[in-house]
């Protein structure tokens, strides 16, 4: 399982990809809901390091391989228990690029997800079937000029929309009982599953979420690539286990820090590109920021 320290509830922000181009609009006026946004400007060089490395922008490389990617989201939450606090998500994937003239298609798998904050106030837990029940995903970007770029896409969670219904600015279902929902992670409740100890309440809240991400860098070198990482995640609390996890209603917003929310991916040698369990046995100290 992946463990979390929050104040109350927490959105779970994973990035990865879906379908899509449009940015949705917030669902504001039902049930306990928590949007999130972030327009973070990263800095090219995540957390400072590698800086002795950076130089002009290169073009020529071939970025066909296997890669780990490491993505950092960062909000700030306000929580009825911690007051306002800052929140990561650090997400390891393993993507598959093919690269042709100034077309690349990324095929991505989530590995592993851990989420960081100020307090230890709260424990969230995110159940490994969570994690599991991310569908691997493709997706297209351009490389050109030195210039990586990932545009918008999207992933809707714990969610079939009907026919008609755009999944990008379609509300989410607020109802446990909306035939569109689904039991994504297979627990047998709807949506997907989190677990929350809070002290004097525990349980397990069920959401549905929609999330998006954008990402562009400019390459300076061979096998690295790291820079801004653009996101936004919507999530509706359809029930709890513990109705008085649902008298909580979190909110957050982008972080301001420009350097806050980034990415960055390695180049996988032969033998560290089989699967997820080999991408995380290996040490990760080669990235930037260490994955928890």
């Amino acid at each position: 399982m992946i463990n979390a320290r929050v104040g109350v509830l927490i959105l779970v922000i994973i990035l990865l990809c879906a379908c899509s181009d449009d940015e949705p609009e917030a669902n504001v006026d039902a049930g306990v809901h928590a949007d999130i946004g972030a327009e973070a400007d990263a800095a090219e060089d995540i957390g400072g390091a590698h800086e002795e490395d950076v130089g002009p922008p290169i073009d020529e490389v071939d970025l066909t391989g296997v890669w780990s990617k490491l993505t950092a989201a960062s909000a700030l939450t306000d929580t009825v228990v911690a007051g306002e606090e800052e929140a990561t998500t650090f997400s390891l994937l393993r993507v598959e690029v093919e690269h042709q003239g100034e077309e690349i298609t990324l095929a991505t798998e989530v590995c592993a997800v851990d989420i960081v904050t100020e307090s230890d106030l709260a424990e969230t837990i995110v159940p490994d079937a969570f994690v599991e029940s991310l569908a691997p995903g493709v997706r297209d970007g351009s490389f050109a000029d030195g210039v990586f770029e990932l545009p918008r896409h999207y992933e809707v969670r714990g969610v079939e929309f009907a026919d008609g219904e755009d999944p990008q600015t379609e509300p989410l279902p607020t109802d446990a009982e909306d035939p569109r929902v689904f039991d994504q992670d297979g627990d047998g409740n709807p949506g997907l599953t989190i677990f929350v100890d809070a002290g004097l309440v525990s349980g397990e809240i069920y959401v549905v979420q929609r999330g998006w991400d954008e990402l562009e860098a400019t390459v300076t070198e061979d096998d690295r690539i790291a820079g801004e990482l653009r996101w936004g995640d919507e999530q509706e609390i359809l029930g709890a286990s513990d109705d008085t996890l649902l008298l909580a209603e979190p909110t957050s917003r982008p972080n301001p820090d420009g350097d806050a929310s980034t990415f960055e991916m390695l180049r996988l040698a032969d033998g560290e590109s089989d699967d997820c369990s080999t991408l995380i046995d290996r040490s990760v100290a080669d990235f930037s920021v260490t994955f928890p």
